[in-house]
């Protein structure tokens, strides 16, 4: 390489003009390489955008390898377990429509009106002593009378009211008791015991025992034809409690067997001599 740059040397230089020395390839300060320049010549060998794709090449090649690895050496996440949502509408609690001792004959009214029972109003008394409230009513042409008293002591005491015997003189042909209210249903008679009224007025009370059962019951009757009245819904019973296991007796340790003693051998008598 030197005689050819000096071979070119001798050929281009002129006379006042000489040519630079040739110089040889060194390294510059800033780390490129220079070659060696012919006349004024002389530039730096850069790199080009081969050597900065192949540096991009490499370094993603590496993320990749180094994301499978991550992806091959970890466990697959456990989904979670969905519930299906439940369609199953929400049971809402039943009112209970029981009413309580005192009650009043308007909320009595209010339940025989909106279970349709054809009920005509006609007058209302004031109070009298421990009788609170009475109202005089028409069903189904019949006279009907709802009378609410202080208490249910107080009915049973001063109403005249006597579920277990027949009606009298002056008593109506049907009479109803719960809590502190006392209905009556039919004309109450002043020349002798009440007759046995037609089939059609004891369905109409028994209609009525219905509705006014669950305010106002368990119910008591006075009637000269008695009707089916419901029966009382139970409590809740409670299982008698469970007795405590009987202690597990001792067992018995086998008895050992009587083992047979050896019987001794007869010892032969010795004979005598003649």
């Amino acid at each position: 390489m030197q005689l050819g740059l000096r071979r070119v040397n001798r050929r281009f230089s002129t006379p006042g003009h000489p040519l630079p020395p040739p110089r040889d390839f060194a390294a510059a300060s800033d780390g490129t390489r220079t070659v060696g320049t012919i006349g004024p010549f002389d530039a730096p060998i850069r790199r080009g955008r081969i050597g900065r794709m192949r540096t991009s090449r490499l370094i993603a090649l590496m993320i990749g390898a180094a994301v499978l690895a991550s992806a091959c050496g970890s466990t697959p996440a456990t989904p979670l377990p969905t519930t299906a949502a439940s369609t199953a509408p929400i049971p809402t609690p039943t009112p209970n429509p029981q009413l309580h001792d005192p009650a009043s004959v308007n909320d009595v009214l209010g339940a025989l009106q909106k279970a349709g029972l054809a009920l005509t109003a006609n007058s209302a008394d004031a109070r009298s002593g421990n009788m609170t409230e009475r109202l005089h009513l028409t069903y189904i042409g019949w006279p009907l009378t709802i009378t609410a008293y202080s208490s249910a002591r107080t009915l049973a005491s001063e109403s005249g009211f006597n579920p277990k015997a027949r009606p009298a003189v002056g008593d109506p042909p049907f009479a109803l008791a719960g809590l502190n209210i006392l209905i009556e249903f039919g004309s109450n008679t002043q020349n002798g015991s009440p007759s046995v009224p037609e089939a059609q007025y004891a369905t109409a009370f028994e209609k009525l025992v219905l509705v006014v059962y669950p305010l106002i019951g368990p119910l008591r009757q006075q009637s000269v034809t008695p009707v089916q009245l419901p029966a009382p819904t139970p409590g809740p019973t409670t299982s008698p409690a469970a007795s405590p296991a009987s202690s597990a007796k001792p067992t018995s340790k086998p008895t050992a067997k009587p083992t047979a003693k050896p019987t001794a051998k007869p010892k032969p008598k010795p004979t005598a001599k003649p």
